[in-house]
């Protein structure tokens, strides 16, 4: 037997909601997205893992190991 399909509780978003005044003063209108990207490359390095005393990431290579 088939189950029912319900409707959907929420609305259909057509379009991203702008974020809220409390949000919005915060935001630096000379940081872009690319600043924003890069210095998310550097927070994800291995140096910065480092420096916050974390563990560093096993590669990512083959989970085979050589003889």
């Amino acid at each position: 037997m088939i189950e029912p399909v319900f409707p959907r509780k929420r609305p259909h978003k057509n379009a991203p909601t702008p974020p809220g005044e409390d949000v919005a003063a915060l935001i630096d209108p000379e940081h872009s997205d690319e600043d924003f990207l890069a210095d998310l490359e550097k927070a994800s390095s291995d140096e910065a893992r480092r420096k916050l005393g974390l563990p560093a990431v096993p590669d990512r290579g083959s989970a085979r190991t050589s003889e």
